[in-house]
């Protein structure tokens, strides 16, 4: 979605067959990290089992 909304318009350029795929790990890392935290905040809520 970032590449599509914000580089669209040189979405063929040379430089974006190294951008995208830099974007994308990037991308994935925060929401792995995001998605970390948040499952642990949800475990002291809500301890398995209950």
């Amino acid at each position: 979605m970032v590449v599509i909304l914000f580089l669209l318009g040189s979405l063929f350029s040379w430089a974006m067959a190294v951008i995208v795929p830099v974007v994308s790990a990037v991308m994935f890392l925060l929401s792995h990290f995001l998605t970390t935290k948040l499952s642990e905040g949800a475990e002291d809520v809500h301890p398995p089992g209950r």
